[in-house]
């Protein structure tokens, strides 16, 4: 599986799972169809119909509308940064620009100074090595003090990167003299 891949590798995608989105086109596709035979029967009609009669089929576009969300969502993950691709576009941020990751018992959002980024779509079981990869290629640490009430867990961009080959335990370090 290509998620299989380590964090330091190339661009990772996660989408919603292969069901959700075959689900979704069949429910998409069938209520736009069932709208377009009701328009075409409005038009076909010989009385005039009132307004909400001729405003009623277009109830059936909200199945459609999520059903489209469903299939554009998708989120990858690179070494610079996020993409993320929804029904209104694709937003690409860097990892700078990422203040913090509020971490639910379902899903997570991640904070950015231009609005939140939604997992909540993604397949379940990708959710895990998406925070993963985020976390380790955005260098975000663990909040220390409790997170707000409805969330497990808060992640915050290191003040500070620290690397094994700069750090020095303390029994190693040499003392100021005095």
């Amino acid at each position: 599986m290509q998620r299989e891949q380590s964090a330091e590798s190339g661009p990772i995608s996660f989408r919603p799972s292969a069901t959700l989105r075959v689900v979704g086109g069949i429910i998409g596709a069938l209520a736009m169809t069932a709208f377009l035979v009701a328009i075409v029967s409005l038009a076909a009609s010989d009385r005039q119909a009132e307004w909400f009669r001729k405003l009623a089929p277009a109830i059936l576009l909200l199945p459609c509308i999520l059903s489209a969300v469903v299939l554009r969502r998708r989120v990858v993950v690179e070494e610079g940064g996020l993409t993320s691709y929804s029904l209104a576009g694709a937003r690409r941020i860097t990892w700078s620009e990422l203040r913090r990751v509020d971490v639910r018992r379902g899903s997570f959002t991640l904070e950015t100074g231009r609005g939140p980024i939604s997992a909540s779509l993604i397949d379940p079981r990708d959710r895990d090595l998406l925070l993963r990869a985020v976390i380790e290629r955005a260098k975000l640490a663990k909040g220390g003090e409790e997170p707000r009430w409805g969330l497990d867990a808060q992640y915050f961009p290191r003040r500070q990167d620290i690397a094994f080959s700069d750090f020095v335990p303390h029994n190693q370090r040499d003392r100021p003299k005095q």
